[in-house]
Protein backbone atom coordinates (compact mmCIF):
# COMPACT_ATOMS: atom_id res chain seq x y z
CA UNK A 1 0.00 0.00 0.00
CA UNK A 2 1.51 3.67 -0.88
CA UNK A 3 -0.59 7.07 0.19
CA UNK A 4 -0.39 9.53 -2.53
CA UNK A 5 0.14 12.73 -0.21
CA UNK A 6 3.56 13.93 -0.33
CA UNK A 7 6.02 12.57 2.38
CA UNK A 8 6.36 16.47 3.65
CA UNK A 9 2.79 16.33 4.56
CA UNK A 10 2.56 13.22 6.34
CA UNK A 11 2.70 13.47 10.32
CA UNK A 12 5.50 12.15 11.94
CA UNK A 13 5.19 8.72 13.74
CA UNK A 14 6.17 7.29 17.39
CA UNK A 15 6.55 3.12 16.86
CA UNK A 16 6.41 1.83 21.02
CA UNK A 17 7.18 -1.07 21.33
CA UNK A 18 7.18 -2.55 25.55
CA UNK A 19 9.05 -5.40 26.16
CA UNK A 20 10.30 -7.74 28.97
CA UNK A 21 12.49 -10.81 27.92
CA UNK A 22 11.65 -10.52 24.19
CA UNK A 23 15.23 -12.19 23.09
CA UNK A 24 13.14 -14.45 21.21
CA UNK A 25 10.95 -11.89 18.78
CA UNK A 26 12.38 -8.62 19.36
CA UNK A 27 15.15 -8.73 16.57
CA UNK A 28 12.75 -10.14 13.74
CA UNK A 29 10.12 -7.06 14.82
CA UNK A 30 12.60 -4.69 14.71
CA UNK A 31 14.41 -6.11 11.58
CA UNK A 32 10.30 -5.87 9.74
CA UNK A 33 10.10 -2.04 11.21
CA UNK A 34 13.68 -1.39 9.67
CA UNK A 35 11.79 -2.30 5.93
CA UNK A 36 8.47 0.05 6.74
CA UNK A 37 8.07 2.02 3.44
CA UNK A 38 6.63 5.03 5.69
CA UNK A 39 8.87 7.39 5.48
CA UNK A 40 9.26 9.78 8.90
CA UNK A 41 9.13 7.36 11.91
CA UNK A 42 11.23 6.68 15.17
CA UNK A 43 10.83 3.19 16.93
CA UNK A 44 11.58 3.63 21.07
CA UNK A 45 11.38 -0.10 22.73
CA UNK A 46 11.26 0.28 26.38
CA UNK A 47 12.48 -2.38 28.31
CA UNK A 48 10.72 -3.33 31.71
CA UNK A 49 13.52 -5.36 33.61
CA UNK A 50 14.75 -7.96 31.20
CA UNK A 51 17.16 -10.36 32.33
CA UNK A 52 18.17 -12.37 28.94
CA UNK A 53 19.84 -10.02 25.45
CA UNK A 54 16.63 -8.34 24.43
CA UNK A 55 18.27 -4.52 25.52
CA UNK A 56 21.32 -5.67 23.46
CA UNK A 57 19.23 -6.86 20.31
CA UNK A 58 17.21 -3.75 20.09
CA UNK A 59 20.39 -1.09 20.70
CA UNK A 60 21.98 -3.54 17.71
CA UNK A 61 19.36 -2.77 15.72
CA UNK A 62 20.23 1.23 16.32
CA UNK A 63 16.36 1.76 17.53
CA UNK A 64 15.97 4.18 20.65
CA UNK A 65 16.23 2.18 23.53
CA UNK A 66 14.44 3.14 27.43
CA UNK A 67 13.95 1.85 30.33
CA UNK A 68 10.84 1.55 33.06
CA UNK A 69 11.01 0.37 36.03
CA UNK A 70 7.52 0.36 36.72
CA UNK A 71 6.13 -3.02 36.42
CA UNK A 72 3.33 -3.66 33.56
CA UNK A 73 3.10 -3.04 29.35
CA UNK A 74 1.49 0.30 30.28
CA UNK A 75 4.26 2.13 32.24
CA UNK A 76 6.18 1.55 29.94
CA UNK A 77 4.05 2.68 27.64
CA UNK A 78 4.03 5.53 28.91
CA UNK A 79 7.56 5.61 29.43
CA UNK A 80 7.41 5.94 25.57
CA UNK A 81 5.18 8.79 25.70
CA UNK A 82 6.97 11.13 27.87
CA UNK A 83 9.69 10.76 25.13
CA UNK A 84 8.27 11.61 21.88
CA UNK A 85 6.32 14.71 20.59
CA UNK A 86 5.59 12.59 17.18
CA UNK A 87 1.83 13.50 15.58
CA UNK A 88 1.08 10.12 15.78
CA UNK A 89 1.70 7.06 18.16
CA UNK A 90 1.79 3.59 17.06
CA UNK A 91 1.67 0.70 20.07
CA UNK A 92 3.26 -2.37 18.71
CA UNK A 93 3.76 -5.05 21.18
CA UNK A 94 7.44 -7.07 20.71
CA UNK A 95 6.34 -10.47 19.51
CA UNK A 96 4.06 -8.54 16.10
CA UNK A 97 6.06 -9.07 12.94
CA UNK A 98 4.37 -6.54 9.74
CA UNK A 99 4.55 -6.53 5.95
CA UNK A 100 6.30 -3.59 4.68
CA UNK A 101 3.41 -1.18 4.31
CA UNK A 102 1.93 -1.97 7.97
CA UNK A 103 2.63 1.57 9.14
CA UNK A 104 1.61 3.27 6.28
CA UNK A 105 -1.83 1.28 5.94
CA UNK A 106 -2.73 2.27 9.12
CA UNK A 107 -1.88 5.80 8.99
CA UNK A 108 -3.97 5.79 5.89
CA UNK A 109 -6.67 4.39 7.69
CA UNK A 110 -6.52 7.09 10.37
CA UNK A 111 -6.46 10.20 8.09
CA UNK A 112 -8.42 9.15 5.29
CA UNK A 113 -11.67 8.53 8.15
CA UNK A 114 -10.50 11.32 10.25
CA UNK A 115 -10.85 8.64 13.01
CA UNK A 116 -8.47 9.01 16.64
CA UNK A 117 -7.69 5.97 16.37
CA UNK A 118 -7.56 2.72 14.42
CA UNK A 119 -7.03 -0.79 15.76
CA UNK A 120 -5.50 -3.04 12.96
CA UNK A 121 -5.45 -7.08 12.34
CA UNK A 122 -3.64 -9.08 14.50
CA UNK A 123 -3.36 -12.73 13.33
CA UNK A 124 -1.48 -15.45 14.48
CA UNK A 125 1.30 -17.42 13.08
CA UNK A 126 1.75 -21.21 12.52
CA UNK A 127 -2.24 -21.58 12.56
CA UNK A 128 -2.71 -25.67 12.30
CA UNK A 129 -1.27 -25.72 15.72
CA UNK A 130 -3.26 -26.09 19.13
CA UNK A 131 -1.69 -23.14 20.79
CA UNK A 132 -2.36 -20.81 17.71
CA UNK A 133 -6.36 -22.13 17.38
CA UNK A 134 -6.88 -21.65 21.03
CA UNK A 135 -5.20 -18.20 20.87
CA UNK A 136 -7.27 -17.31 17.08
CA UNK A 137 -10.49 -18.63 18.77
CA UNK A 138 -9.71 -17.25 22.09
CA UNK A 139 -7.39 -13.70 22.29
CA UNK A 140 -7.10 -10.69 20.64
CA UNK A 141 -10.12 -11.34 17.93
CA UNK A 142 -9.45 -7.62 16.80
CA UNK A 143 -12.60 -6.95 14.63
CA UNK A 144 -14.90 -8.30 17.18
CA UNK A 145 -13.46 -6.49 20.10
CA UNK A 146 -13.72 -3.25 18.08
CA UNK A 147 -16.85 -3.60 16.26
CA UNK A 148 -19.03 -5.29 19.10
CA UNK A 149 -16.73 -4.06 22.40
CA UNK A 150 -15.26 -0.63 21.10
CA UNK A 151 -12.13 -1.41 22.03
CA UNK A 152 -8.69 -2.13 20.65
CA UNK A 153 -5.20 -4.59 22.04
CA UNK A 154 -2.17 -2.47 21.96
CA UNK A 155 -0.71 -4.93 20.42
CA UNK A 156 -1.50 -3.00 17.19
CA UNK A 157 -3.17 0.45 17.84
CA UNK A 158 -2.56 3.65 16.06
CA UNK A 159 -4.20 7.04 17.36
CA UNK A 160 -3.36 10.62 17.14
CA UNK A 161 -1.37 12.22 19.38
CA UNK A 162 -4.35 14.36 20.72
CA UNK A 163 -6.16 11.50 22.22
CA UNK A 164 -3.21 11.22 25.19
CA UNK A 165 -3.72 15.08 25.58
CA UNK A 166 -7.12 14.42 25.82
CA UNK A 167 -7.26 11.92 27.99
CA UNK A 168 -3.95 11.25 29.91
CA UNK A 169 -2.12 7.89 29.41
CA UNK A 170 -2.83 4.24 29.97
CA UNK A 171 -3.74 3.32 33.68
CA UNK A 172 -0.24 1.91 35.37
CA UNK A 173 -2.03 -0.03 38.36
CA UNK A 174 -3.91 -2.80 35.39
CA UNK A 175 -1.20 -5.30 34.56
CA UNK A 176 -3.68 -7.02 31.62
CA UNK A 177 -6.68 -5.00 30.83
CA UNK A 178 -5.29 -1.61 30.10
CA UNK A 179 -5.88 -0.95 26.76
CA UNK A 180 -9.91 -2.19 27.86
CA UNK A 181 -9.82 0.73 30.17
CA UNK A 182 -8.02 3.31 27.53
CA UNK A 183 -10.40 2.62 24.88
CA UNK A 184 -13.33 2.84 26.54
CA UNK A 185 -12.01 5.58 28.02
CA UNK A 186 -11.46 7.46 25.21
CA UNK A 187 -14.80 6.55 23.30
CA UNK A 188 -16.58 8.10 26.44
CA UNK A 189 -14.64 11.10 25.59
CA UNK A 190 -16.21 11.24 22.63
CA UNK A 191 -13.50 10.12 20.17
CA UNK A 192 -13.95 7.32 17.39
CA UNK A 193 -12.14 4.00 17.41
CA UNK A 194 -11.91 2.08 13.66
CA UNK A 195 -10.99 -1.24 12.56
CA UNK A 196 -7.99 -1.70 10.06
CA UNK A 197 -7.79 -5.18 8.09
CA UNK A 198 -4.69 -3.41 5.80
CA UNK A 199 -2.59 -2.50 9.02
CA UNK A 200 -2.48 -5.94 9.96
CA UNK A 201 0.56 -7.50 12.72
CA UNK A 202 1.37 -11.37 13.04
CA UNK A 203 1.98 -12.56 16.63
CA UNK A 204 3.87 -15.29 18.03
CA UNK A 205 1.04 -17.29 19.71
CA UNK A 206 1.59 -17.96 23.28
CA UNK A 207 2.71 -21.89 24.34
CA UNK A 208 2.31 -23.63 27.74
CA UNK A 209 -0.14 -23.97 30.42
CA UNK A 210 1.98 -22.13 33.11
CA UNK A 211 2.18 -18.84 30.82
CA UNK A 212 -1.82 -19.23 30.02
CA UNK A 213 -2.16 -19.67 33.69
CA UNK A 214 -0.48 -16.59 34.56
CA UNK A 215 -1.54 -14.58 32.03
CA UNK A 216 -5.30 -15.48 32.84
CA UNK A 217 -4.56 -14.72 36.83
CA UNK A 218 -3.67 -11.47 35.74
CA UNK A 219 -6.93 -11.09 33.35
CA UNK A 220 -8.60 -11.64 36.63
CA UNK A 221 -6.86 -9.37 39.00
CA UNK A 222 -7.11 -6.41 36.16
CA UNK A 223 -10.97 -6.87 36.02
CA UNK A 224 -11.56 -6.34 39.80
CA UNK A 225 -9.58 -2.94 39.56
CA UNK A 226 -11.37 -2.02 36.49
CA UNK A 227 -14.40 -2.18 38.47
CA UNK A 228 -13.16 -0.27 40.88
CA UNK A 229 -12.45 2.24 37.90
CA UNK A 230 -15.88 1.95 37.37
CA UNK A 231 -15.34 0.30 33.79
CA UNK A 232 -16.24 -3.45 32.87
CA UNK A 233 -13.92 -5.13 30.80
CA UNK A 234 -14.40 -5.89 27.50
CA UNK A 235 -16.56 -9.62 27.05
CA UNK A 236 -17.50 -9.13 30.60
CA UNK A 237 -21.78 -8.49 29.11
CA UNK A 238 -24.30 -11.51 29.44
CA UNK A 239 -24.09 -14.21 31.99
CA UNK A 240 -21.50 -16.80 32.39
CA UNK A 241 -23.17 -19.44 30.71
CA UNK A 242 -24.44 -17.39 27.94
CA UNK A 243 -20.99 -16.50 27.14
CA UNK A 244 -19.61 -19.93 27.28
CA UNK A 245 -22.37 -21.73 25.55
CA UNK A 246 -21.19 -18.83 22.54
CA UNK A 247 -17.49 -20.01 23.10
CA UNK A 248 -18.46 -23.46 22.68
CA UNK A 249 -20.36 -22.45 19.83
CA UNK A 250 -17.53 -20.84 18.19
CA UNK A 251 -14.63 -23.54 18.78
CA UNK A 252 -17.03 -26.42 17.32
CA UNK A 253 -17.87 -24.61 14.27
CA UNK A 254 -14.16 -23.12 13.36
CA UNK A 255 -13.41 -24.83 10.15
CA UNK A 256 -10.24 -26.64 9.81
CA UNK A 257 -9.61 -27.92 13.27
CA UNK A 258 -9.32 -31.32 14.29
CA UNK A 259 -11.57 -32.88 16.32
CA UNK A 260 -8.48 -33.78 19.36
CA UNK A 261 -7.66 -29.82 19.05
CA UNK A 262 -11.14 -28.47 19.61
CA UNK A 263 -11.31 -30.79 22.88
CA UNK A 264 -8.11 -29.17 23.45
CA UNK A 265 -8.84 -25.54 22.76
CA UNK A 266 -12.04 -26.18 25.19
CA UNK A 267 -9.75 -27.46 28.06
CA UNK A 268 -7.63 -24.38 27.93
CA UNK A 269 -10.19 -21.97 27.88
CA UNK A 270 -11.61 -24.45 31.20
CA UNK A 271 -8.01 -23.58 32.33
CA UNK A 272 -8.08 -20.01 31.61
CA UNK A 273 -11.77 -19.19 33.31
CA UNK A 274 -10.15 -21.03 36.59
CA UNK A 275 -7.03 -19.05 36.56
CA UNK A 276 -9.46 -15.65 35.71
CA UNK A 277 -11.64 -16.79 38.82
CA UNK A 278 -8.69 -17.69 41.19
CA UNK A 279 -7.15 -14.06 40.09
CA UNK A 280 -10.22 -12.05 40.52
CA UNK A 281 -10.93 -13.99 43.93
CA UNK A 282 -6.86 -12.54 44.84
CA UNK A 283 -7.73 -9.14 43.68
CA UNK A 284 -10.29 -8.72 45.78
CA UNK A 285 -9.30 -10.04 48.89
CA UNK A 286 -5.82 -7.60 48.32
CA UNK A 287 -8.32 -4.61 47.46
Amino acid sequence: MTDDRPSASLPTVAVIIPVLNGADTIGEVLDDLAEQDYPDFTVYVVDNGSSDDTVAIAKGRGVVVLHEPIPGAAAARNRGLVETDSELVAFLDSDCTQSPDWLTAGVTALLDSEADLVGGQIDHRASHTLWAQYESLSYIRQRERISKQGVSATANLLLRRSVIDAIGPLEISLLSGEDDEFCLRARAAGLTLIYSPEAAVCRRASEGVLALWQRSVRAGRSSVRLRQLGVAGAGSGGTLWSRKRAYWQRVWSAPDITAGNRVGIILLNLLASVGEAYGRLYGARSA
